[in-house]
């Protein structure tokens, strides 16, 4: 799978980026951060990448969460299909438009590492996000 994270945004620290980045990649697939992909260049093509990542602050409504999202990946692709897996990662859960939208695929108090490393551990339970080999 080819996964797209963005630059985080608000509060959000950058070690969580890169723990996310660090899971994917770990996981077998293929990783482009945002954080070194902004330029002067042509966009790139939102349809290049299985799923697009973004942190989106707490204080915002579900509904605003993803258009939230799609701001973000505006600075990225000229062209967003809306219809693309993405996922969100907030301070309430993490939210998909994969399954019926919106929806919370994981709850949690508060997103730090630790909130991270669980939610890594129930992927692989559930062969989520896992490349199979």
């Amino acid at each position: 799978m080819r996964y797209f994270i963005a630059e985080p945004v608000g509060h959000i620290k950058n070690d969580l980026f890169f723990e996310v980045a660090n899971f994917l990649w770990d996981s077998g697939n293929e990783v482009a951060l945002g954080k070194n992909m902004i330029c002067d260049c042509e966009k790139m093509q939102h349809d290049d990448y299985d799923y697009t990542i973004s942190f989106v602050s707490h204080s915002e409504t579900v509904e605003s969460l993803f258009n939230t999202h799609y701001t973000i990946l505006s600075k990225y692709f000229d062209k967003i299909d809306n219809t693309n897996p993405m996922l969100i990662l907030a301070d309430t859960g993490i939210y998909t438009n994969a399954l019926p939208y919106p929806h919370k695929i994981y709850n949690f108090e508060k997103l730090d590492r630790k909130t991270l490393a669980s939610f890594f551990d129930w992927c692989k339970k559930f062969n989520l996000f896992v490349r199979r080999r």
